[in-house]
């Protein structure tokens, strides 16, 4: 895939299209670079959504090569209308955004977007188990989270169940994407309560949301002593990784969280739990930090 801003893209062509002469009517008339910028414009992946104003520079760059290249007169409406539909519904629809860490603010920054055929077919969740990191142009997906076997993999469509609510998210994805969105937080109305705990009983391997300490499971009677005792060493795990991190020593804390000890005693929890999206949230922040570090 090419990488191109459209604004770029429209200043060379209307740089070339001002230096055309009548008598250049032909491949050959114009040079390599020349007749390649012409071409890309007719299958651009470009960086950003295409909005009124692109759409209309779109229609204007056409009309003036129609004006000076019969070539592309016999059937430039029709490329004018395929174009704007291809480009409009494919950014609209399959685009990844584009992000770079910003060393200044520490946060990923949007700079663009393009399209990537593979991550295109990841389908969405509220709460993905990916991240999507940019190497240049390439695409690197990781796992941003412990991820069993067979399960699938999911991306994120924008919409996130911590930042937005149930229904803002339904609509929004319905409005842009056209589905009714059924993933687990959506399905289940996952809501964070840092004042609860949500434990599952290694017995009758229900899920139980606990805000005060419990000695035994609500359903089955079972002894929760030994896993509130685990919960509080992995409090104290998630704490140290956090110091850590906040001294900058991502590595070390992407080792202390993913350790699979750690993966191991994480199973006593089940999501939304508190700390289960915040230990997640810090290999996230993590894996970005040690990626473009």
């Amino acid at each position: 895939n090419v990488l191109l801003s459209f604004e770029n893209l429209a200043d060379h062509l209307n740089k070339i299209i001002s230096g055309i002469s009548l008598k250049q009517q032909h491949p050959s008339d114009f040079s390599e670079s020349e007749w390649g910028i012409l071409q890309l414009f007719r299958s651009i992946t470009v960086t950003e959504n295409i909005s009124r104003q692109n759409v209309g520079q779109i229609e204007a760059i056409y009309v003036r090569l129609c004006e000076k290249i019969p070539l592309f007169q016999d059937h430039s409406m029709d490329l004018v209308k395929r174009l704007i539909a291809s480009i409009g519904c494919q950014m609209s629809m399959n685009a990844s955004t584009i992000k770079f860490y910003d060393v200044c603010s520490e946060k990923l920054v949007a700079i663009g977007a393009g399209i990537y055929p593979q991550i295109a077919k990841m389908n969405h969740s509220c709460y993905s188990n990916t991240i999507c990191l940019f190497d240049g142009h390439t695409a690197v997906v990781k796992a941003s989270q412990w991820v069993s076997e067979r399960c699938e993999l999911f991306n994120s469509y924008g919409f996130d169940f911590e930042s937005t609510s149930k229904v803002d998210r339904k609509m929004g994805l319905q409005a842009q994407y056209e589905f009714d969105c059924r993933c687990q937080p959506c399905s289940f109305s996952w809501k964070r309560d840092d004042s609860e705990r949500i434990l599952i009983c290694k017995k009758c391997l229900k899920s139980l949301s606990f805000s005060s300490y419990s000695p035994s499971c609500t359903n089955c009677s079972a002894d929760l002593a030994d896993m509130f005792s685990l919960v509080q060493s992995l409090e104290n795990k998630f704490n140290d990784a956090c110091k850590l991190f906040g001294s900058k020593k991502y590595m070390t804390a992407l080792e202390l969280l993913t350790h699979p000890e750690a993966r191991k005693d994480l199973k006593v929890l089940a999501l939304p739990d508190s700390l289960l999206l915040d230990w997640n949230d810090l290999i996230k922040k993590a894996m970005i930090c040690v990626f473009y570090d």
